[in-house]
């Protein structure tokens, strides 16, 4: 209705959506998904299991549990505002632009939803409950998908690989 078939506002919109470039970059780009709310998740999980401490199976289950409850009672937190409703922003360098960027302030986190599970537990401890038996969760004993070989084999294959 607002382009005229054949002008030139026409062509030049008909060459980009037409572009054999842009055609072949299309199917990758419908594919495309952000990463960094996974990374978010990842970050907030460290502080809840940090890799250089070791923790029991359960151990690792409960937190990795508590990092998830943490990350979805906070995942959708509004802009922080100043007491006059002015939207707060933070300035960060931007290494890829080389400039400036203003990244908004979110509200403080809330820890909320601890205050109900704190008050279940409580509950919980009166009551009898039934014991996890750990014996019957089926756990392999290691990684590893062949048996473990002799160390000595080991280090004596290892010399003659290397001609040590």
């Amino acid at each position: 209705k607002w382009l005229k078939p054949n002008g030139r506002a026409h062509l030049a919109l008909k060459n980009v959506v037409l572009n054999n470039a842009l055609l072949r970059d299309i199917p990758k780009l419908s594919s495309f998904c952000h990463t960094g709310m996974l990374e978010v998740f990842h970050s907030l999980l460290t502080k809840y299991c940090p890799k250089r401490q070791h923790f029991s199976f359960m151990g690792m289950c409960v937190r990795t549990e508590l990092a998830i409850l943490d990350h979805n009672y906070n995942i959708e937190r509004e802009q922080a505002t100043t007491s006059e409703g002015i939207l707060q922003y933070k300035l960060e360098f931007s290494k890829a632009t080389k400039r400036w960027v203003a990244k908004p302030v979110k509200e403080a986190k809330s820890y909320a939803y601890l205050h109900d599970m704190l008050e279940l537990l409580v509950d919980l401890t009166f009551q009898e409950q039934q014991d996890l038996d750990i014996s019957e969760l089926n756990l392999p004993s290691n990684i590893a998908k062949v048996p473990r070989p002799n160390k000595q084999d080991v280090i004596n294959q290892q010399m003659t690989r290397f001609g040590s």
